[in-house]
């Protein structure tokens, strides 16, 4: 379990360094926030900084009324029309839409009509399941990353069952995670209290965002990393494990932000071998600690093996995570000027790249002394 929760912390301090891969923000509203107006406006236009989906739009007058609104987006525009003969004061309007990588992004804006009076309030998102979200999230890619990595790594490199123990429990974790995500996706796009995932509306949302396929990608991928360790034959457990893999980068480039960020055809791919380079070298850690606990001749040719694809394997995720922060920040500049996310990843990926030459040295090494054939 302490090697479970070491991967998890590692996979919290990989999303906190992704900082520069945002989703949707509204860039300007109409009329203003916080503005004071003379008379009711018709209607109310939300900016965003990409196309969005509106889920959920609520108006709260100055006389503490939730009333009706009707809405329509346009691109990267979202459109309330505002009913006739708003009472003077403040209005409250809250608003949650979807982004292209499917996740909710809610928020809320005053007018005032006449003068601003203080019967109005802002609706706040929940704090409990904004944290849940998070650690189910995480707990998702433990799955990805440590379960079908592990999968691939016990199946392709190790040739046994070392890591066994945390290679299941993070398969069972992400699976748990993501069938529990998918809930909590709803709710929050809802807007809904956390008892809401105890009812039909919460889910059918879900699924209407971009985020359930990818995560029914996800369950499909570790289900298939299950059936693979199971797998009596090694041909079998090839194919089902190279299959699994392949879900891991699908589920990823399905919703991912930067695989939704233009040119498409190149970041949708980039994403996918990102992921999968990504589940590669997480996967392959709790099997090497394994074998080098037991401390016997074990682990030389499972090193040698895994040291002859570590490097092509680094190079793919250098490159893929270098050309995606450059799409998303538009120019090279902007990625040399980012100063802590971007130096953490720099040095994260300089670290892996020198583990994986030191690895192949010493296999080499190893081979030529007629330690290991």
């Amino acid at each position: 379990m302490r090697v479970i929760a070491g991967l998890a912390a590692l996979l919290v301090s990989l999303c906190l360094a992704t900082g520069a891969l945002a989703h949707a923000v509204l860039v300007s509203t109409e009329p203003a926030d916080g503005s004071v107006l003379t008379q009711s406006p018709k209607t109310l236009q939300l900016r965003f900084s990409e196309a969005v989906e509106p889920a959920v739009v609520s108006l709260i007058d100055a006389a503490g009324k939730t009333r009706d609104v009707t809405v329509r987006a346009a691109d990267q525009t979202v459109v309330i029309s505002l009913p006739d003969e708003l009472p003077r004061g403040t209005q409250v309007v809250s608003y949650r839409v979807v982004s292209q990588d499917g996740h909710p992004v809610a928020g809320s804006l005053m007018f005032s009509i006449g003068a601003v009076t203080g019967n109005a309030t802002r609706m706040e998102t929940s704090f409990v399941v904004s944290v849940l979200i998070w650690l189910f999230r995480i707990g998702v890619y433990l799955g990805l990353f440590a379960g079908v990595g592990g999968v691939f790594f016990a199946s392709w490199i190790g040739w046994g069952p070392s890591g066994a123990r945390v290679i299941i429990g993070a398969l069972r974790v992400g699976l748990v995670s993501a069938i529990v995500s998918l809930g909590l996706q709803g709710v929050d796009l809802l807007n809904l209290p956390l008892g809401g995932l105890f009812s039909f509306a919460p889910w059918k949302s879900a699924f209407g965002t971009s985020l359930g396929p990818s995560l029914l990608i996800a369950i499909a991928a570790m289900l298939i990393a299950r059936l693979g360790w199971q797998s009596p034959s090694m041909s079998m457990s090839w194919k089902l494990t190279a299959a699994a893999m392949a879900g891991v980068g699908l589920s990823l480039s399905t919703s991912s932000h930067a695989a939704t960020a233009a040119p498409e055809w190149v970041t949708g791919p980039a994403v996918f071998v990102h992921g999968v380079a990504v589940a590669f070298w997480v996967g392959a850690l709790a099997p090497l600690i394994a074998l080098a606990r037991k401390r016997n001749g074990t682990v030389l040719p499972v090193l040698l093996r895994f040291s002859g694809v570590a490097v092509p394997v680094v190079l793919a995720l250098v490159l893929t995570g270098f050309g995606l922060a450059i799409v998303q920040l538009e120019t090279f500049g902007a990625l040399i000027g980012s100063r802590q996310s971007v130096a953490f990843s720099l040095s994260d990926l300089a670290t892996q790249v020198e583990a994986a030459r030191l690895l192949t040295y010493k296999a080499a090494a190893l081979k030529d002394a007629g330690i290991v054939t």
